[in-house]
């Protein structure tokens, strides 16, 4: 049976946001998914994260009762203008996927000299 063409439950994985000095940094659980199934794309200033979770299918073992299973997680955020999204990076590990999104110079705060206006005569 090809799985790929029947719809799947869909879940909204959990995230995590958190600000750095120098960018953000998105965390998300995405249990039972594999790094071939999982895709992350910027369209504009929307960033999609989309993965399958296939549940092994052993010979022998027939299914009763399944709380997690077959599923796509779906997840997307609106990437702010203070983000450089030409260096955006993802890693995934241990059902966890972290993507960084640096700070443009933009986004980074920095300090304004203030010049004296006093003229002397």
């Amino acid at each position: 049976m090809d799985t790929a063409r029947i719809p799947l439950p869909q879940g909204r994985p959990a995230a995590d946001i958190i600000e750095l000095p120098d960018g953000f940094v998105i965390v998300l659980d995405l249990p039972g998914v594999s790094r071939e199934s999982l895709s992350v794309e910027l369209r504009g200033t929307e960033l999609v994260v989309r993965g399958r979770a296939l549940l092994a299918r052993e010979p022998g073992r027939k299914p009763l009762h399944l709380e997690f299973g077959d599923a796509e997680f779906v997840r997307s955020f609106t990437v702010a203008h203070t983000v450089d999204r030409e260096h955006i990076r993802a890693t995934f590990r241990h059902g966890q996927l972290e993507l960084f999104l640096p700070k443009s110079h933009h986004g980074k705060p920095r300090t304004i000299p203030v010049a004296s206006a006093d003229t002397q005569s």
